[in-house]
């Protein structure tokens, strides 16, 4: 009786670390409708007051790099409702942990900074 309990204990504890250090299998949170639409003129507008330079295919590859490299460890979080200073703190944070070009950086953070004022 021992035996099996110290034997079930101990399946149980793999069973339990082996979840905990696995592979992270990304999640795709439901696309909301701003990371579904390709970006528009208006979002080009938005973003061209802090980037002159910016195009709808530079944040069309911002709005990519967000729905492809971000969700890769995590859910992707809504973009609407969310400041400036916490989506600079997060791709501050997670652009080195996602492995991102400074290009990758900026293309996101020109389609964050600028969807996240689109109403």
């Amino acid at each position: 009786m021992k035996k099996t309990i110290i034997f079930a204990s101990v399946i149980a504890t793999m069973f339990v670390i082996s979840k905990c250090t696995g592979p992270k299998t990304a999640t795709k949170a439901p696309e909301t409708k701003e990371e579904s639409k390709a970006p528009s003129n208006s979002l080009l507008e938005i973003a061209n007051k802090t980037w002159p330079a910016a195009t709808v295919a530079s944040l069309a590859q911002g709005q990519t790099i967000y729905t492809t490299k971000c969700n890769k460890c995590h859910e992707l979080f809504p973009i609407v409702g969310r400041s400036e200073a916490s989506w600079k703190h997060e791709i501050k944070d997670m652009a080195p942990k996602a492995k991102l070009t400074a290009e990758e950086t900026d293309l996101l953070s020109q389609y964050l900074l600028s969807a996240r004022q689109v109403q």
